[in-house]
């Protein structure tokens, strides 16, 4: 009865906004797909809150993001931007390479839907969106996020963590904004390749002293995936 009544739910928010903004895309047959979204926190809130995301982000290196699956380069995007990767069903390794190394664990089911939230944490204070955290706020967001910048899995009431109104900032991102297609990259240049390979030898010791002491990597089930509506409007 609360599944039905949670999907119920997530159908009134959805469908109002179906006819107006962007058709949502179903993986193809025998695949699965993940859509990867920016979740902003506000760090001068006394409960961690979700926030609209900053129209403005730097053009800085540090805010280069470098995504992975497993092995496989799924290239370069920018800080903030919307993404969804198509797959094979199964086991995956999602990782991504910036400032530090966030992974996330996932068994998909073929032909469903995934969501997955990388933390952002960001400050209502009136300075460029996404500029350096100081160190007060860097201590606070070590409190709330002891690993920092993460992905995570979303269940499928759309809920996640300790954040308030994520089912409300979530509905209204898959329709209106525009997500980029995330597939395997092949750099040519050698200094690119040294540089990726250094990022997959530093992933991988990462992951093996993560296993080694036994500390939780976040994990996305199979039955996480999010239920679509069966309609024509999407595809």
């Amino acid at each position: 009865m609360r599944n039905r009544i949670n999907y119920m739910v997530f159908l009134s928010l959805l469908l109002p906004l179906v006819c107006f903004g962007q058709e949502l895309k179903k993986p193809s047959e025998g695949k699965s797909l993940v859509y990867f979204v920016w979740v902003y926190i506000d760090i001068d809130s006394t409960y961690p809150c979700i926030i609209e995301s900053p129209d403005v982000y730097p053009e800085d290196e540090f805010f280069s993001v470098h995504f992975f699956d497993g092995n496989v380069f799924l290239d370069k995007k920018k800080w903030g931007e919307y993404m969804y990767y198509e797959c094979e069903p199964g086991e995956h390794l999602f990782w991504y390479y910036s400032h530090q190394i966030c992974l996330l664990e996932a068994d998909l089911l073929p032909n469903k839907t995934y969501i997955a939230i990388i933390l952002s944490p960001y400050s209502s204070k009136p300075f460029l969106p996404l500029s350096y955290p100081s160190a007060e706020e860097m201590d606070y967001i070590s409190q709330i996020f002891p690993k920092g910048y993460e992905i995570l899995p979303v269940n499928k009431s759309l809920d996640s963590c300790r954040f308030s109104g994520l089912k409300e900032y979530l509905i209204p991102l898959l329709i209106e904004k525009e997500f980029v297609a995330m597939k395997e990259v092949f750099p040519t240049k050698k200094r690119k390749i040294r540089k990726l390979d250094e990022m997959k030898r530093k992933s991988a010791i990462l992951y093996k002293h993560r296993l080694r002491i036994k500390e939780p990597i976040p994990y996305l089930d199979p039955e996480m995936y999010i239920e679509l509506p069966e309609s024509d409007i999407l595809k």
